[in-house]
């Protein structure tokens, strides 16, 4: 490999001034308070496990969220990913097939910071319904919403993501 480092003045990307830091896998849209944006993503796979992608709001930088009745939970508390992940319910579900990339938009509002979800090998639906037996693994990056606490998501670049897609699995982020 051979390297070249050079000083620069140029300004991080929108949404990347929480990135870099433990459990900062967030898109920071604070600055964008009252405004629609579009989020283009691309997602590459090469995952086993058939996976689905999506966002929700934070209240702060360490995952605190308070869902529509007024409740307030960090990660980690009983009902946190549920009330998370609500808040993408009606919004499309991203999700591609193994060794295949695949573009798509997706709207949010700014004014907040946002966070990455996948659930592996289920559906939003099973998550929300009201059958807790069907309930399929959710990955965030918050250590404390993750099964073991273990480290699922992490920052490859400014805005870009890889997901483990699997519990205790290889950690290769694909």
């Amino acid at each position: 490999f051979k390297f070249k480092v050079e000083l620069t003045d140029a300004p991080k990307p929108l949404g990347s001034g929480l990135q870099g830091g433990q459990q900062s896998e967030v898109l920071d849209l604070r600055t964008l308070a009252g405004q629609s944006v579009n989020l283009q993503l691309t997602i590459r796979s090469e995952a086993f496990n058939t996976n689905r992608l999506g966002f929700y709001q934070v209240d702060n930088a360490q995952g605190t969220i308070t869902d529509s009745l007024g409740n307030t939970f960090n990660p980690g508390d009983a009902g946190y990913l549920r009330a998370a992940v609500a808040q993408w319910a009606g919004q499309e579900s991203v999700s591609t097939t193994s060794g295949r990339n695949f573009s798509t938009t997706v709207n949010v509002a700014g004014g907040g910071i946002w966070v990455p979800f996948m659930i592996t090998n289920g559906t939003l639906d099973q998550l929300l319904d009201a059958d807790p037996n069907n309930n399929p693994t959710v990955f965030t990056p918050f250590l404390g919403s993750n099964p073991g606490r273990g480290d699922y998501v992490k920052l490859l670049g400014d805005n870009t993501f890889g997901f483990e897609d699997m519990a205790a699995g290889d950690f290769d982020y694909d």
